[in-house]
């Protein structure tokens, strides 16, 4: 700000005079103001202190004024404008050059105008807009999806993660671990290195031990209400689309936190990818059960490289989070296409078809949610297929029927 209350000249014209030291060598100009000195000066270099930070609550700051006694504070949706458009704006007030504004939507931008009060009971103009978004909630409700589509380069910003994912770094040991955010590994790419974006993808190769962490979801109270995770996983060798193979100094793991990720050890995983257990080129679909948990819980996917030797690449794609309820042992049939029977079995039952289902997918878990049988069968009208499993060991386990868009499941018993 520069102040011409004392020139007592005639010429009424302002030249900016830049001399370039380079070829290509910029300078740019912007905000222009020429007015009369205000009575009273508005709040000076208003600043949002913690945008994409906190959930319910956004920091403004400016710099110190003698002449100032209080602040006026006006704020509202993103285009609030106290004067232009004040639908849906709120007020609050300051005696310093700070303000915590609360009460705020998560995932949301605001505007906020500041007016100062003076000395002299005189205010100043409106200073603004100034914008900025609220950050993550502390835990996302349930069901839960994303395809990672927003997983990319965004030009001005660099590399953008999926909403309310994070990454970080850290040895994943047998006692907590502590993961430092910020930046590792896993960036975006296409899935199974089809396309240039659209998934998450991180390179096993050298000294690596890189974290992509989900938001905290919120599992409710209830320990009857059970939960599906479900994903897409595909290995490859760096680059290309062949086929990879882990090294012995390799692994890919999904683990949860029920501490708000402050720490994880190997206790928490859910699945893991090693030597044992190689994902295809083309992509697995993974299904987890999460069953009996309340409260919050948040997921990883954790890869680790110890030594340069097979270059490859894990991709995870299409993470979800979906419900379920199950009641005692007894089948549980949502849209009433198939009816299972005998139940309980010795591992051979059959499935029927009662309602207008064609081209099935057949799924049968474990407890520990993994994939003990999986198939695509065809059903005409009342038609039966029998399953053959005989080979499990007794227990309970979870038949996922989808078809037509439609999920069913049956709870079957093993003896």
């Amino acid at each position: 700000k520069v102040d011409f209350s004392t020139y007592t000249g005639t010429d009424t014209y302002v030249a900016f005079l830049y001399t370039p030291l380079k070829t290509f060598d910029y300078v740019y100009l912007d905000d222009y103001c020429w007015e009369a000195i205000p009575s009273c000066e508005k709040a000076p270099a208003v600043t949002v202190l913690n945008a994409g930070v906190d959930p319910t609550s956004i920091n403004l700051g400016w710099n110190f004024d003698t002449t100032h006694v209080s602040y006026i504070i006006n704020y509202g949706p993103a285009g609030y404008d106290p004067v232009t458009n004040p639908a849906g704006g709120q007020t609050t007030t300051s005696t310093t050059n700070f303000v915590n504004v609360t009460g705020l939507n998560s995932l949301t931008e605001y505007c906020f105008w500041v007016k100062a009060v003076c000395t002299n009971g005189d205010t100043s103009f409106w200073d603004g807009p100034h914008c900025g978004k609220t950050g993550c909630p502390a835990a996302v409700s349930l069901p839960y999806f994303d395809d990672f589509t927003d997983y990319q380069f965004v030009t001005g910003v660099g590399e953008q993660l999926p909403l309310c994912w994070t990454e970080g770094t850290g040895l994943l040991g047998n006692s907590a671990t502590a993961v430092a955010m910020g930046t590792s590994l896993w960036t975006y790419d296409g899935f199974a290195n089809v396309g240039a974006n659209g998934s998450a993808k991180m390179n096993v190769n050298y000294t690596r031990n890189a974290w992509f962490v989900s938001p905290n979801f919120d599992l409710g109270t209830d320990p009857n209400t059970h939960r599906y995770i479900e994903f897409d996983i595909a290995m490859t060798q760096a680059f290309n689309t062949t086929a990879g193979i882990i090294a012995n100094d390799d692994t890919l793991a999904f683990l949860v936190s029920y501490n708000g990720g402050v720490s994880w050890n190997k206790s928490d995983i859910l699945e893991l990818w090693d030597t044992g257990r190689t994902p295809s080129a083309a992509g697995d679909h993974i299904i987890h059960l999460l069953k009996g948990k309340t409260g919050t819980a948040q997921f990883a996917f954790y890869g680790k490289s110890s030594i340069s030797n097979n270059n490859n690449e894990f991709f995870i794609d299409n993470f979800s989070i979906k419900d379920t309820v199950f009641a005692g042992i007894e089948e549980v049939n949502f849209n009433e296409n198939f009816k299972v029977f005998p139940n309980p079995n010795n591992g051979v039952f059959t499935i029927m078809n009662e309602g207008a289902a064609h081209r099935t997918s057949v799924k049968l878990m474990d407890i520990q949610g993994r994939v003990v049988y999986d198939n695509q069968l065809y059903f005409t009208k009342n038609g039966r297929k029998q399953i053959e499993v005989n080979t499990l060991t007794s227990g309970v386990y979870i038949l996922l029927l989808q078809s037509e868009g439609k999920l069913e499941q049956h709870r079957i018993v093993v003896e």
